[in-house]
């Protein structure tokens, strides 16, 4: 009986601590990355008194992958922020510019 009661724990554990990992793939984190950068430049701007506004929301990223007769396909919000400081009349290219610098 000890035996099962250990396996049990161990399987829990196991799932647990699985399932806390979420992998993050590079685009990701270069998403993260420039949409911190966008609101930090924009609340320094705001702080200065400079009137505009900013705005953190997401994206979606669809990616898809065949094995044969069969498709995966996933959908992910990524980081996405647009800035009235920075983007220049042009909603969300400060994001899309730091992204194509990191990528």
């Amino acid at each position: 009986m000890k035996l099962g009661k250990l396996l049990a724990a161990a399987t829990v554990l196991t799932i647990t601590a699985c399932a806390g990992k979420v992998e993050k793939d590079p685009q990701y984190v270069a998403a993260e990355k420039c949409a911190d950068l966008v609101i930090i430049k924009s609340k320094a701007l705001a702080e200065k008194g400079i009137s505009g506004k900013y705005v953190l929301t997401s994206k979606l990223r669809t990616t898809s992958t065949s094995d044969g007769p069969f498709t995966s396909t996933k959908i992910r919000g990524i980081p996405y922020a647009t800035s009235t400081f920075l983007d220049n009349g042009n909603e969300g290219s400060a994001w899309r510019k730091c992204m194509g610098q990191k990528l």
